[in-house]
């Protein structure tokens, strides 16, 4: 069973005022945490789709799994993102799940990934959920590669997953902490003073 990893790192960070995925935790960015968190489980292949140069430039030969996709037309939302990766996996990999990533969760551990991979039905979308709350990294099955290609705007994946509620694996997990993502600067501040960096 091929799972992809795909990392949604195109967006354009305005809560935060500037480029959050360039903001350091423990001494790295967000985004070279998700990576290496990433190849630390050996996924075959990981793509990053980005709308930043200067990412696209320092990860582009990153490491020989990580393919860089840069979205030009990221101003449409997240979906745009979705599709250009999803379009890349279908015409040059053979991939039987999405695991879709965000790079602003720099809490969330291996472990848990591990667990929702290992707790993925084999034909469902596969949901992470704490306190009755979904959350990302989400795995979609290739059956739903229409779907994914023919999104729109920024609501994502969540639109598919809305639609196929009867289709869907969740996954408990305990602490939610993971999944805080980072889109404001005092959300960044409580993160490294609570953390420290």
């Amino acid at each position: 069973m091929s799972i992809l990893a795909i990392i949604l790192a195109a967006g354009f960070s305005k809560r935060m005022g500037e480029n959050k995925l360039l903001l350091e935790y423990k001494g790295k960015t967000f985004i070279q945490t998700i990576i290496e968190k990433l190849l630390e489980i050996s996924f075959n292949k990981i793509i990053l789709v980005v709308s930043n140069l200067e990412i696209y430039k320092k990860y582009k030969n990153y490491n020989e799994k990580v393919f860089v996709i840069f979205n030009d037309k990221s101003e449409k939302g997240i979906s745009e993102s979705i599709k250009k990766a999803v379009a890349y996996a279908k015409n040059n990999l053979e991939v039987d799940k999405y695991m879709f990533f965000v790079a602003d969760q720099p809490l969330l551990k291996k472990e848990t990934i591990l667990k929702i991979i290992e707790e993925s039905s084999s034909n469902k979308i596969t949901v992470p959920k704490s306190n009755n709350t979904m959350y990302n990294p989400v795995i979609f099955p290739n059956k739903y590669n229409s779907e994914l290609l023919s999104l729109e705007g920024d609501k994502g994946g969540k639109q598919i997953i809305l639609k196929n509620l009867d289709d869907i694996t969740f996954v408990d997990i305990e602490d939610s902490n993971e999944f805080q993502d980072v889109d404001v600067i005092e959300e960044y501040l409580k993160l490294i003073n609570e953390r420290k960096l």
